[in-house]
């Protein structure tokens, strides 16, 4: 049987047993033990999967069971590191820790993106970072970002105060996780200073025994008292035999190694369907015997030795083989098995897609049973998919069957629409509010597929990826980097552009050092050369933001308009303007408009700057409200980079490449680079622009053409 993954694995053994217990009505879940060489790489997938079947879990090791000793023995890791924000965090928000400090989910999530903005990467405190044989700086650590965020709680300013920049943003309700975070990094603290120090065992069981308390409180919940009574046992039985000092590593990895090692048989034979691992006497008769996990190179696991070893080149009868000792359980399963044997490995791979060999003593048992009893053909080979229709198809493989309801729908579904091609998305979604939001139209053309995969559809892509590194910056790049060169160009219009740098090192958006220093004078001149550039365009003084309440056709717009002033609207975009600033700045200029604004809306960029100084009407508006309701039904057909390429040519006269050969170009190198994962997800039932080119060409000569006309150059 060959299956992609231990998931698939698990839920094709689930549909087995399922035939088994319809078919014999005197068969009872307890008949059933389903055994792998270590339980305890399906530990998190057999509740999932096993949900509504009753079952039992035995052999898992004390960290894979007790969720106490888990958190606890990551607390102990964090001191064997660089106490980085994401590995900090991840500890406070395990359920045994922040219950006990009285935190909520919602609290979790403020102090996670507090700790990002206030600057927090790694290491305790400056001091922290000396004592460990690095330069002692404040900056990035633990101590700065609290004080930081201290300093911002009790003080509302934007300036330094007493050389502390404060953070913003917190408030009344705040101020408890906010504590709670500070007396959490103070136990770190603590903690570091004393596991610094060399002790006895019993002197490390009593401060471990403390720590318990400071983390967890002093509930008799049982997995609490299974780590007091693992601590107790440290200092009660070791001691009797080892008085000398010990340093925190030595117990560190003790705790660590008794907690992966120590393994319960609780939860077997309870009456209920039995997981368990492979190990001396639990090969007892059943009438179903599973064996899962049987890979090549996994089991039977092969016999390592040390090149000093003298056993590895010199094996004698008797001596001890992982390897034999596998297979002999192997044997003592197959003996125990009264009326159904099942095996089963992982046959495909998941990065290749080459088959894998099963492991040696399947083959040789499948070979004995075809030469010396003639029994042929045994091996089932499941699908990558569990919904694919062979599992459905009564006319197929009467091997193959599923009891899965929801795969047999996505089955009959996928079979209907069989021959049609088209993208994954099918059909319209109901949206009929005609009272729209400034803010969600400049968004939605920004880029509308991702508009309709994050607003409509409420899923997200890109979680995660914008969380800093654990260590301090050392270059500029991405989004990151656009962000700060726009605040750089806001600060030095402002004539701050000196005091920003020290700013940004503060907040771990600028690298620090000579290095950052050196970088900053260079990038500095660029700025304000850019910024003479856009004081050159005499916009006069700054206005007050413009609020906005029109009617464009059947839709109503709100909102409100700013980067306003005397003579227009000014945008700035210190990069290369794309069709995404194009469109932003014709919106802005359409809004003006329509309220009755004057004066032109310019776009500064490096390379060039545009002007729209036409006066336009509530028609072109309109159209554009009317495309952003139809993309909040179906994902748009409209590509923003895509249409402004096909402008570009379409506009042209003396360009040779036709528009649609350009725009399919720039589409193709989106998907292929991974820049855009909305459009693939959206479209990959369409390799080009060619199945959506009629749809695609009408809104670039409705949207995007007439703004590259209506734009002075």
């Amino acid at each position: 049987m060959s299956c992609h993954s231990k998931l698939r694995e698990m839920s094709v053994l689930k549909d087995h047993l399922l035939e088994l217990l319809h078919n014999d009505p005197h068969l009872e879940l307890r008949d059933i033990v389903v055994m792998a060489p270590d339980i305890q790489e399906y530990g998190a997938l057999i509740p999932a999967v096993f949900e509504d079947i009753q079952h039992s879990i035995a052999d898992r090791s004390l960290r894979r069971r007790n969720s106490v000793i888990a958190a606890f023995l990551s607390f102990l890791d964090l001191f064997k590191g660089r106490f980085g924000w994401r590995e900090v965090m991840d500890l406070l928000q395990q359920q045994v820790v922040f219950s006990e400090f009285q935190l909520s989910v919602s609290d979790l999530d403020s102090l996670r993106q507090w700790v990002v903005d206030a600057g927090i990467r790694w290491g305790l405190s400056g001091k922290q970072r000396q004592e460990n044989g690095l330069p002692e700086f404040d900056e990035g650590s633990w101590r700065s970002g609290l004080d930081r965020l201290l300093m911002g709680y009790a003080i509302d300013s934007e300036n330094f105060v007493d050389g502390l920049l404060p953070y913003g943003g917190i408030e009344g309700r705040g101020a408890q996780p906010l504590g709670v975070l500070c007396q959490f990094v103070e136990l770190l603290d603590r903690a570091y200073l004393e596991f610094r120090q060399n002790r006895t065992v019993s002197g490390w069981s009593e401060i471990l025994l403390t720590f318990v308390t400071d983390l967890f409180g002093e509930s008799l919940e049982k997995e609490l008292v299974e780590l007091r009574a693992l601590l107790a046992e440290l200092g009660e039985s070791v001691s009797a035999f080892h008085t000398s000092a010990l340093n925190f590593g030595v117990i560190r990895d003790w705790l660590t190694q008794l907690a992966k090692e120590s393994r319960s048989s609780t939860g077997f034979l309870r009456g209920q369907l039995t997981f368990c691992s492979m190990l001396p006497m639990r090969s007892i008769p059943f009438p179903v015997v599973c064996l899962v996990g049987l890979d090549e190179g996994v089991f039977p696991k092969n016999d390592f030795h040390d090149t000093f070893d003298l056993m590895g080149t010199d094996f004698r009868a008797g001596d001890r083989s992982p390897r034999a000792d596998d297979r002999y359980q192997f044997l003592e399963a197959l003996l125990a098995a009264r009326s159904h044997l099942y095996l089963s490995y992982i046959g495909q791979s998941i990065r290749t897609n080459e088959e894998l060999s099963p492991s040696v003593v399947v083959t040789e048992f499948l070979e004995v049973l075809e030469t010396s009893y003639g029994v042929e053909d045994l091996t089932v080979r499941h699908p990558l998919h569990p919904f694919s229709k062979r599992y459905f198809d009564q006319a197929g493989d009467q091997k193959l069957f599923s009891y899965n309801d929801y795969c047999c729908q996505i089955a009959t579904t996928l079979q209907q629409s069989r021959g049609e091609k088209g993208p994954w998305w099918q059909g319209q979604l109901e949206r009929t509010n005609a009272h729209h939001s400034l803010s969600e139209i400049f968004r939605f053309y920004k880029n509308p597929q991702r508009y309709f995969i994050q607003n409509c559809l409420g899923i997200r892509l890109d979680e995660g990826e914008d969380q800093p590194e654990e260590r301090e910056l050392f270059e500029l790049t991405g989004l990151a980097k656009y962000h700060v060169e726009q605040d750089l160009v806001q600060s030095a219009l402002s004539g701050t552009i000196a005091e920003r740098r020290l700013r940004m090192q503060v907040e771990s958006r600028w690298p620090l050092g000579n290095s950052g220093n050196l970088v900053f004078d260079k990038k500095r001149a660029d700025i304000e050369e850019f910024a003479h550039l856009v004081q050159a365009q005499e916009m006069g003084a700054r206005a007050e933001d413009l609020q906005v309440d029109i009617t464009a056709g059947k839709h109503r717009l709100t909102g409100r308009l700013s980067n306003l002033y005397e003579k227009g609207a000014l945008l700035l975009r210190y990069g290369k303007l794309r069709g995404a600033d194009l469109l932003f700045g014709w919106l802005h200029h359409l809004a003006l408009c329509s309220t009755g604004g004057t004066g032109a809306t310019t776009i500064v960029s490096p390379e060039k700057v545009i002007h729209f100084s036409s006066v336009q009407g509530d028609e072109a508006l309109a159209v554009l409200l009317d495309l952003f309701t139809e993309g909040n039904r179906a994902p748009s057909q409209f590509f923003v980079e895509p249409a402004h390429e096909y402008a570009r040519h379409a506009l042209n006269k003396r360009s040779r490449t036709l528009p649609l050969v350009a725009a399919m170009k720039v589409f193709d190198q989106t998907l292929e680079k991974g820049y855009e994962p909305e459009w693939a997800l959206l479209f990959r039932g369409s390799a080009t622009l060619l199945d959506m080119a009629p749809d695609f060409e009408r809104l670039c000569n409705e949207v995007m053409c007439p703004i590259l006309e209506a734009a002075d150059e």
